[in-house]
C-alpha cells in the first residue's frame, strides 16, 4: 500500500523537456512619421468645430476657417481637411437656423438637440480618420468649397 503522505506528483514534474521552437523575427511596425504637424493641424481643425459649444456665435465655422486659412500652404493635406471641415460647419449652422423657427412647433428642439449630438459624433469620426491621415467625408454636408 502506498504511502498516504505522499502527494501525487504534478504534471510540470512529470513532464519531459521538449526542445522549443526558433521563434520567427517580429515584423516590424508601421514607422510613426515624423512630421507631427501633418497629422496635428488637420485634426486640431476638425476639433475647431467644437467651438460652436462655447458661447461665440458661429465660432463651429471660424474655427477651421481660420486654421485652414493660415496651414492650407505649408500643409497641403489639410486644404482637403480644411474644406471638409468647413463645409459640414456651414452646414449644421444653416441647419441649426432652420430649427429655430421649427421650435414654436416643439420639432424644432428636437431637431436642434439631434443636430448637436450628430456633430460632436461626426467630429470625432472626422477627427480619428484625419489621424491616420485620411478625409473624412462627413454626411449631410453641403459642398460650398469645392
Amino acid at each position: 500500500m502506498e504511502d498516504q503522505n505522499e502527494m501525487p506528483q504534478s504534471p510540470q514534474e512529470n513532464t519531459q523537456e521538449t526542445p522549443q521552437e526558433p521563434t520567427q523575427p517580429t515584423q516590424p511596425t508601421q514607422p510613426i512619421p515624423t512630421n507631427t504637424n501633418e497629422n496635428l493641424w488637420p485634426i486640431l481643425c476638425h476639433l475647431a468645430g467644437l467651438l460652436g459649444y462655447t458661447a461665440i456665435p458661429f465660432a463651429n465655422v471660424l474655427g477651421p476657417l481660420v486654421i485652414w486659412l493660415i496651414k492650407k500652404d505649408e500643409i497641403p493635406a489639410l486644404n482637403a481637411h480644411g474644406k471638409a471641415a468647413i463645409n459640414f460647419q456651414i452646414s449644421m449652422a444653416i441647419y441649426f437656423i432652420a430649427c429655430i423657427p421649427l421650435c414654436i412647433i416643439v420639432i424644432g428642439v428636437f431637431g436642434m438637440i439631434a443636430l448637436g449630438i450628430l456633430n460632436v459624433i461626426f467630429i470625432i469620426i472626422a477627427t480619428v480618420k484625419a489621424a491616420d491621415g485620411e478625409v473624412y467625408d462627413y454626411p449631410l454636408s453641403i459642398k460650398f468649397l469645392k
